[in-house]
Formats: C-alpha cells, sequence, structure tokens
C-alpha cells in the first residue's frame, strides 16, 4: 500500500470512488434522486481541475497500482476557527474495499501531514445519520463538539462537526 498525492491522471478513479462511495453510504440518509444523478464524468472535471490548480489537496491509496481510496485535507474552512485548525475535508474508499484498512491508514496519514504543519486541531463534517463513519472517526479520538449545519442542496441533511486536538 502507498499513499501520494494526487495527480491529474488519478482523476476519474477518485471521481469514481466518490461518485460511488456517496451512493453506498449515503442511500437513505440523501435523497435517492440527488444520488442517482451523480456524474463520475462531471466528478471528474471538477477533480481535475483542484488537482491542476492545486485549490484542495488530494491524497490516494492504492494498492498493487489501484487507486482504493482518496482524502482531501486543508486548512480549516469554517469561520470560527482559528488559523491553527486543520481539516480533513473528506475520506473515500471504493465501497468493493471497505473493512481493509484503507480509510484508516487514510485518516492516519492525513493527521500526520496536518500535526506536521503544526496545526493543533483537526475538525471534519460527518453526516449526522451516517452512524458507521461516525463511529469510525469516534475510534481514532474526533469528538463532536456540538457545531452542526444543513446540506440544503440535499433536502437539508444535517451534518455535524467533529474535533480533535493533536498538539
Amino acid at each position: 500500500m502507498k499513499i501520494r498525492k494526487a495527480k491529474i491522471s488519478d482523476a476519474h478513479d477518485c471521481a469514481r470512488i466518490h461518485v460511488s462511495g456517496w451512493q453506498n453510504a449515503y442511500k437513505g440518509i440523501i435523497p435517492d434522486d440527488s444520488l442517482k444523478k451523480m456524474s463520475i464524468k462531471k466528478r471528474t472535471r471538477q477533480f481535475e481541475k483542484v488537482i491542476q490548480d492545486k485549490t484542495e489537496e488530494t491524497y490516494v491509496i492504492e494498492d498493487n497500482g489501484k487507486i482504493t481510496g482518496f482524502t482531501n485535507i486543508g486548512n480549516c474552512r469554517d469561520d470560527d476557527k482559528q488559523n491553527d485548525t486543520g481539516e480533513i475535508w473528506g475520506i473515500y474508499i471504493d465501497p468493493k474495499h471497505l473493512r481493509e484498512g484503507y480509510g484508516r491508514k487514510l485518516t492516519v496519514y492525513a493527521e500526520k501531514i496536518l500535526k506536521t504543519r503544526k496545526y493543533k486541531a483537526i475538525v471534519l463534517w460527518v453526516l449526522a445519520d451516517n452512524h458507521v463513519a461516525r463511529k469510525f472517526y469516534e475510534k481514532f479520538g474526533f469528538k463532536t463538539e456540538g457545531k452542526t449545519g444543513l446540506l440544503e442542496k440535499y433536502e437539508n441533511a444535517k451534518i455535524v462537526r467533529y474535533i480533535k486536538t493533536i498538539g
């Protein structure tokens, strides 16, 4: 297993994993119509742009040359947090490879990078009804802090913020 910074040539695999990950993990949480409308082609273009423009920091995990997941990290995007807080914007694993350790490895890797950048805390957002993801992050010491939001685009699906002190 190897984790490395994403290249433009990885955009299609990231898009495929992102779309299939949403359709698998968020079924029954996000409206089915929204999940069905997700386009790998459109998402590939979005990944190509953010990788090329370096507006998102994406890392892929590959096993035997095949990308099985990715994470996006960076500065915390929340207005109420200081500059000493990083964020895991997302971790997605190919649904065919869930529970094989890729998510764990990406989480540890993301934390390590953010810690080397002298962040004192890491936040991440999770759909409130995504109990699998919530338990996963709680195993790594992330805790809810009471901050919530709504994804208006997805019939106001509730999201909750988690935080972990690292420095």
